[in-house]
């Protein structure tokens, strides 16, 4: 009997793993177009902010951004890591371009929703 359990949660986990590596997250049959290098570089910055090497973070967003300057999430990172080395303007000025990239997400899916109410 627990080994029966044990090997239902085996292959249980090995399902869940399995989807997690499914490839590109899809929203409402939407496909998420950011590039996926720029993602990778972005988990490789959150890897270095996870290690409290927050400039090596900063070099790697930074090149996370200029392949992929969409990627509100490490606008969002380099606001952060700036702010922990003492960079405190380029913190805002990160922060601001964070900032403005989410409210054109929130205006793009507003005037969506008014799209589809409308027809």
């Amino acid at each position: 009997m627990k080994q029966k359990r044990m090997a239902c949660f085996c292959l249980l986990a090995a399902a869940l793993l399995m989807a997690g590596c499914a490839g590109p997250t899809i929203y409402g049959g939407l496909t998420d177009q950011r590039s996926e290098q720029a993602q990778s570089m972005y988990r490789d910055g959150l890897a270095h902010v996870g290690n409290q090497d927050h400039r090596a973070a900063i070099e790697v967003m930074k090149k996370a951004v200029m392949i992929e300057p969409a990627l509100a999430e490490a606008y969002l990172g380099l606001s952060r890591s700036c702010f922990a080395v003492g960079d405190y303007d380029m913190a805002f000025y990160y922060h601001v371009k964070y900032a403005e990239l989410e409210a054109y997400r929130e205006q793009v899916y507003l005037e969506k929703i008014d799209y589809f109410k409308v027809n």
